[in-house]
C-alpha cells in the first residue's frame, strides 16, 4: 500500500521479498553507536555554549520544524528560506556564530533531541506519528539512507522500516513517544518555558498559530501582520523557496525527491496497511496526551 518517496528506479519492484539497504536503520555499527556513550558525548559536545536565554524550535523529525522557523523569522521581518532559516535559526552543534534574535537576546537553535536539562525555553511541534512516519520514509530515500532499488520490494522495504520507527531504531532520537512525553513531563514540572503546537492545528488555522508564536516571543503582531506572516509561510510558498535555493544548501540529496513532500494531513490513512496502521498502539500514550486518536 505504501507508495510516499518511491524513486522512478524503484517503481518496478514488486513482491521480491527483498529489502532495501537501510531499511531497519542501518548497519549495525550505526544502530550500535545511537546506543552508545560516544553518541552521548557527541550530543554533550553539540551543546556547548548554551544559554539560558537562548530559545529552541524543538521537534521530532518531519514535524514541521522548518514551517516553525519560517513563521519565526518572518515575524521577526527577516524575510525566510531555507538558506535564512539555517544561518539565522541553525541546528544544534552549528548555534556558536547565531545571531541573537530572541527577545531574551539569546539565539534561536533548531534541535530533534528529547528533552535535556540545558533546554530553558523552547516551542515544541508534534506531529501525528502515522504521519511523521511515512513523511521520514520518503525523506529517509532523499537523504540516501534508504536506497529502493530496482530489485527491491518496497512493501517489504516499508514494513521493515516500520520496524525500525516504532522500535526508535531509524535514527538516534528514541521513538516518537519517548520523545513527545520527555516535553511534555518536563513542560509539567516547570522544567522548561515551552509553547506546544500541534502541526494539525497549525496547518488548519495558520493565523492562529502565528498569533501564539509571536505573543509567545513577546513579538508585537497587528491581525493584518500575522495573515501576512502565514500568506508568506504556506506550504506553497515553502515549496517555491525550496525550488528557488542552491541545492547546496540540503547537502547531497537525491534530487527527485523533494524536503517539502506532500506535507499531508492524515495521509497515512492511504498509506498504511490497517494492520499497518494498528501497531501505532505501541504509541497510545503519547497519541492521548496529545489528542491524537490511536484507534482504526
Amino acid at each position: 500500500m505504501i507508495k510516499v518517496g518511491v524513486s522512478e528506479a524503484s517503481v518496478t519492484a514488486v513482491d521480491s521479498g527483498r529489502t532495501a539497504p537501510g531499511a531497519g536503520g542501518g548497519n549495525a555499527a550505526r544502530r550500535l553507536y545511537r546506543r552508545s556513550p560516544l553518541r552521548a558525548l557527541k550530543v554533550r559536545f553539540e551543546h556547548r555554549g548554551i544559554s539560558a536565554d537562548d530559545v529552541f524550535l524543538a521537534s521530532y523529525p518531519r514535524s514541521g520544524n522548518a514551517w516553525l522557523r519560517f513563521m519565526a523569522l518572518e515575524m521577526l521581518g527577516r524575510g525566510s528560506g531555507f538558506d535564512a532559516i539555517n544561518d539565522a535559526m541553525p541546528y544544534v552543534g552549528r548555534h556558536l556564530p547565531a545571531p541573537p534574535l530572541a527577545f531574551t537576546g539569546g539565539r534561536f537553535i533548531k534541535t530533534h533531541e528529547p528533552y535535556l536539562p540545558v533546554y530553558c525555553r523552547a516551542i515544541y511541534v508534534a506531529r501525528d506519528p502515522r504521519d511523521v512516519a511515512v513523511s521520514y520514509f520518503r525523506f529517509l530515500q532523499r537523504v540516501r539512507r534508504l536506497r529502493v532499488g530496482p530489485g527491491d520490494d518496497v512493501a517489504a522495504t516499508f514494513d521493515r522500516y516500520l520496524d525500525a520507527f516504532l522500535a526508535g531504531h531509524v535514527d538516534g532520537y528514541g521513538t516518537w513517544q519517548n520523545h513527545v512525553l520527555s516535553w511534555r513531563a518536563a513542560a509539567e514540572r516547570g522544567s522548561v518555558d515551552i509553547l506546544r503546537l500541534r502541526y494539525e492545528d497549525m496547518r488548519a488555522r495558520p493565523v492562529d498559530a502565528v498569533r501564539q508564536i509571536a505573543a509567545w516571543l513577546s513579538v508585537d503582531l497587528s491581525d493584518d501582520a500575522a495573515e501576512l506572516v502565514a500568506e508568506r509561510c504556506s506550504f506553497e510558498r515553502m515549496r517555491d523557496a525550496e525550488q528557488q535555493v542552491d541545492p547546496r544548501v540540503f547537502g547531497s540529496v537525491e534530487p527527485t525527491i523533494s524536503y517539502m513532500g506532500s506535507g499531508s494531513l492524515g495521509g497515512w490513512r492511504d498509506a498504511l496497511t490497517r494492520h499497518q496502521q494498528r501497531r501505532f498502539v505501541v504509541f497510545a500514550d503519547g497519541m492521548a496526551a496529545l489528542g491524537y486518536d490511536a484507534t482504526v
